[in-house]
C-alpha cells in the first residue's frame, strides 16, 4: 500500500461516519461516568459486568 493516499468518501457517508464516531464517544463518556459511580460505591461485580457489556 502506498502512503499518503487519502480515501475520498461521499459526503453523506463521511457525515454518517462522523455522527457514528460522535455517538460512540458520547456513549463511551456515559459508560465511563456510570463506571465511576459504580466504582465509587465499590460494587465490583456490577463494574465487571458493565465492562463485559461494553466489550
Amino acid at each position: 500500500m502506498r502512503k499518503g493516499k487519502k480515501i475520498c468518501l461521499p459526503p453523506s457517508i463521511e457525515k454518517a461516519l462522523g455522527n457514528w464516531v460522535e455517538a460512540s464517544k458520547l456513549n463511551y463518556e456515559m459508560q465511563k461516568e456510570r463506571m465511576e459511580v459504580v466504582t465509587d460505591t465499590g460494587n465490583l461485580e456490577t463494574c465487571i459486568q458493565m465492562l463485559n457489556d461494553v466489550f
